[in-house]
């Protein structure tokens, strides 16, 4: 019997912004208010959640990593280290149940290009 293809990954605007931030800010040294306002437009509420958990991650950097080394063999790269600490903050940080905290995020992993690390 064969299984179904999946459904293509529903975009979310407010994770797909928060891991571009963090890539500018993190991997190209751009200020986050000059990364914010070179986000592509979107809704009001959706840009404010985006600062917001990148704001955090970027905030508690230090916290997130010390957080996450532990579970991983090795350092991954800096896209699925990206997605890690984007999906931490939000567990360990902003109140979001777990569940949904690592189901955002690997659908982030997926919509991204970074399947392997889902």
């Amino acid at each position: 019997m064969k299984r179904p293809m999946p459904a293509a990954i529903a975009p979310d605007p407010t994770r797909d912004a928060a891991f571009d931030l963090l890539g500018a800010v993190l991997d190209r040294h751009t200020v986050l208010e000059v990364a914010l306002d070179a986000l592509p437009p979107m809704a009001a509420r959706d840009r404010a959640a985006a600062h917001r958990l990148a704001a955090t991650v970027l905030r508690r950097l230090g916290t997130l990593d010390a957080a996450l080394e532990p579970l991983l063999r090795r350092a991954p790269p800096a896209g699925p280290r990206h997605v890690l600490r984007i999906g931490a903050a939000q567990a360990l940080l902003l109140g979001t149940p777990p569940h949904a905290a690592v189901a955002t995020a690997v659908a982030l992993a997926r919509r991204r290009g970074l399947a392997p690390f889902a």
